[in-house]
């Protein structure tokens, strides 16, 4: 067994301005998408909020969604080895030693109580992390990820391809790919997401074995009898229209949950943080707080 190591993070605080953090606006134009969930605005949460980004993605893609949870709690931004913050670019090779390695850090956080916000790949993570967690996980949302148990399509064969291109250069070049991971109106109406994109992996570096690592990870992570033994909330997130991975591994891994709720949306794409972000965090928001109240009841 591989030694957890910790990871590098940050800590947003509710009450406190962030630092070395990126522009809460980060996209011209996508400040808000004007949707809002009632009653999310009043609740504040006890329980800092961890966030994991998706396939060889740091903490910095979240794109501003992350200050949209802050106005509810503390966040903690991690990036997984090999991307962003993290000192090393040769990353993991299965989704458990990731998981050893968050848990580790959680533990350097100085919090006890912990609730998971994951997308993608992430969210593999963050299941195998909240049965590492036990107890200390107050809830967990998955959004728009998948698992090997559910017979569904992992991955689009055509997105496989255009990521694949895009690393004919020392970046993945994002315009090749970008049209799996939102949707066609959304990228039309921002077409500056890709060199956005883009000017993330030029500031912070990108390697390509870590990103090889977390495609094995994903390919061989199953998650049935992890989410079987989950006794905490969850709370599974998927587009209709998701165009990289099929929507129903979310519904079938919803089914194998214990305390499982499920939204679906029409129309955004696999990357709901960046097309619906105020949307989405409300719906977090309001589950974290339901999972709060049922605690301490």
């Amino acid at each position: 067994m591989t030694v957890a190591q910790t990871l590098g993070y940050r800590i947003l605080s509710r009450n406190e301005a962030a630092k070395d953090s990126p522009p809460s606006d980060a996209l011209s134009g996508a400040a808000s998408d004007g949707r809002l969930v009632q009653g999310a605005q009043s609740v504040i949460l006890r329980e800092p909020l961890v966030l994991l980004r998706g396939l060889g993605r740091s903490s910095r893609f979240w794109l501003g969604f992350e200050e949209r949870l802050r106005a509810a709690g503390d966040v903690i931004m991690i990036d997984l080895k090999g991307t962003g913050m993290s000192p090393s670019r040769v990353g993991r090779w299965t989704v458990a030693e990731h998981a050893r390695d968050v848990l580790e850090t959680l533990k350097a956080t100085g919090y006890e109580r912990f609730h998971l916000v994951s997308i993608s790949f992430g969210a593999m993570v963050a299941i195998e992390l909240a049965g590492l967690l036990g107890k200390s996980c107050r809830s967990a949302t998955f959004v728009s990820s998948s698992a090997r148990f559910t017979g569904e399509r992992r991955i689009n064969p055509a997105a496989l391809v255009g990521f694949a291109k895009s690393l004919r250069s020392s970046i993945p070049r994002n315009q090749d790919f970008a049209r799996y991971i939102v949707s066609e109106s959304y990228l039309k109406s921002h077409p500056e997401l890709p060199k956005v994109w883009d000017a993330l992996y030029r500031t912070e570096g990108f390697s390509r074995l870590a990103t090889l690592g977390q495609l094995t990870a994903a390919a061989t992570f199953d998650g049935k009898a992890e989410l079987e033994a989950l006794e905490t909330p969850t709370f599974f997130v998927v587009s209709r229209d998701d165009g990289l991975v099929s929507w129903r591994n979310s519904v079938v891994m919803s089914q194998a949950a214990k305390q499982s709720s499920l939204h679906v949306y029409e129309g955004p794409g696999h990357d709901l943080p960046t097309e619906v972000p105020d949307d989405l965090a409300a719906r977090v928001i309001e589950f974290c707080g339901t999972a709060e109240r049922a605690k301490s009841t």
